[in-house]
């Protein structure tokens, strides 16, 4: 999706449309915040859980499967991740 991001943007008239690189999350480069990060990657892919099982595209009991393969992924220390981010940085577009 990050690639995408620039054509998104014009297409919605936005100006002084950037794109940057972030810098890979690393659970092996900070373990300290193993802990937070698969937080937030769970957070992440379960923000849409609402819409999926609306749209009748999963349902709960797949969703408890996601749930319980990240409490596995808590308990394991060898499961390392790294994440990587686009950053859209950009101005609406000018009303008139």
């Amino acid at each position: 999706m990050g690639r995408r991001l620039r054509g998104l943007a014009q297409t919605l008239g936005c100006r002084d449309i950037r794109i940057e690189d972030v810098d890979p999350v690393s659970s092996i480069r900070m373990p300290e915040r193993r802990a937070e990060f698969i937080d937030y990657l769970e957070s992440l892919l379960l923000s849409g859980a609402g819409r999926l099982l609306a749209a009748g595209d999963v349902t709960e009991r797949e969703l408890d499967a996601v749930r319980e393969e990240f409490a596995q992924v808590r308990q394991d220390a060898d499961v390392q991740f790294e994440y990587h981010g686009v950053r859209l940085l950009c101005r609406p577009p000018l009303t008139g």
